[in-house]
């Protein structure tokens, strides 16, 4: 009972590290510590996000489990969407035992019966694409066929029904499956060349889907490196902006957030894309790189924190804000502010009617406020007194002061 607690640690074998966590259980290191810091952020995220908004997070495995179970909390469990898989590289830590290639993307929605606009589908992927045919010389041009069966448990008797094949031969749906449509549907398909049974005509019969008419491909939850970008290649974009100074270790790639506003917003919506824990400013970027591409009004509001540059640490970032940038404090909001400028100028040179401007405000301590100036232990009554006056008087003056 009288030893210290670092000596009680240490004699039962734990690290230095260990004993640091133990000590500060309630720190930012910790779980809670963490949730903490997340929750009122993502109570205000729900607030701030339309009717038929969506919130992606980004997450690894230290947290995704705590994270999950808070989002459920703050958005409800009806809103929730998918747990994507992200592959962020192509190949695991060779130090670690099983090493981790991937992070992972907690998707809500605010109100699940939105989901069908809130999001949309991808563009067919070029596999998908080449598995169009035309075997049938149909001229309305390729198509690729799909199931026609269905699930018995939500199937009404009209699924059950007999297919005369063209060779003559009758056909039910397969043991435990229904028909995927009603009869009257199958045989208005089948007088418009919709359904295939097949080269030889005695198949089961299949539905076909053509090129011309197909809107996208549903979701999936796995994304690849080759479809959505790796950490290595966001750096090669960052750094090719910032004249190959090796600045940000595992910034997003834009083809991940390309990904996101391309089933989250639309281009002739006015989408506000909002990301508050903005880093690199891949996500501002994207936005202006998606508006390029579809002449679309999305607009983006960052926030991101003037955090400090260690100049020991992260010698090239430091010395690219303070030397390159010529910036008397080196944060990494300089950093983010840069990339967006730098992005917008290579931008504008092939679409010069781009709309690249942005505002970039700084929060500020307001001696107006209608808050007590002071910690309340040090308050006296006096104080108390002065506030209670304060609130009660009407403050024509202040009221046009929102935001600036």
């Amino acid at each position: 009972f009288t030893a210290r607690q670092t000596d009680i640690l240490a004699q039962l074998g734990y690290s230095a590290d260990n004993v640091e966590y133990i000590q500060n259980i309630y720190g930012a290191r910790t779980h809670s510590g963490w949730l903490s810091f997340m929750y009122p952020r993502l109570l205000l995220a729900k607030d701030l996000l339309r009717d038929d908004g969506v919130i992606f997070i980004s997450i690894d495995d230290n947290e995704q489990a705590q994270l999950k179970l808070m989002c459920d909390e703050v958005f409800g469990q009806d809103s929730f969407v998918a747990s994507i898989a992200w592959k962020k590289r192509s190949s695991p830590d060779a130090r670690d035992t099983v090493g981790s290639v991937h992070d992972w993307l907690l998707c809500y929605v605010k109100d699940f019966s939105t989901i069908k606009t809130a999001i949309g589908k991808i563009p067919l992927s070029a596999e998908r694409v080449d598995s169009f045919s035309n075997p049938d010389d149909d001229p309305r041009g390729p198509w690729a066929s799909v199931d026609m069966t269905g699930m018995t448990g939500r199937a009404t008797k009209d699924q059950f029904f007999t297919v005369t094949l063209p060779s003559g031969k009758e056909i039910k749906p397969p043991a435990g499956r229904s028909w995927g449509l009603i009869e009257k549907t199958f045989f208005e398909l089948k007088a418009d060349n919709r359904i295939w049974f097949g080269h030889s005509g005695n198949n089961v019969p299949r539905i076909k889907r053509f090129l011309n008419e197909a809107t996208g491909q549903v979701v999936p939850t796995f994304w690849d490196m080759a479809e959505c970008g790796s950490n290595e290649e966001a750096k090669k974009e960052v750094n090719s902006l910032m004249e190959q100074a090796d600045i940000f270790e595992t910034p997003k790639p834009l083809r991940l957030i390309d990904r996101l506003l391309t089933i989250a917003t639309k281009s002739e919506d006015e989408s506000i894309v909002l990301d508050f824990f903005a880093g690199s400013g891949t996500t501002a970027h994207a936005v202006l790189a998606k508006n390029a591409e579809d002449r679309g009004n999305r607009q983006f509001i960052l926030v991101q924190i003037p955090q400090p540059i260690d100049a020991k640490k992260q010698k090239e970032a430091h010395s690219f804000v303070t030397d390159t940038l010529s910036k008397p404090e080196a944060t990494i909001f300089e950093i983010t502010a840069e990339r967006i400028r730098r992005a917008g100028g290579k931008l504008k040179a092939n679409k010069p009617e781009l709309d690249t401007g942005f505002r970039v405000f700084d929060l500020a301590d307001d001696p107006d406020a209608l808050i007590l100036q002071k910690p309340l232990a040090e308050a006296t009554q006096a104080d108390l007194a002065l506030l209670q006056t304060t609130i009660a008087t009407p403050q024509p003056d202040q009221l046009p002061r929102i935001l600036y």
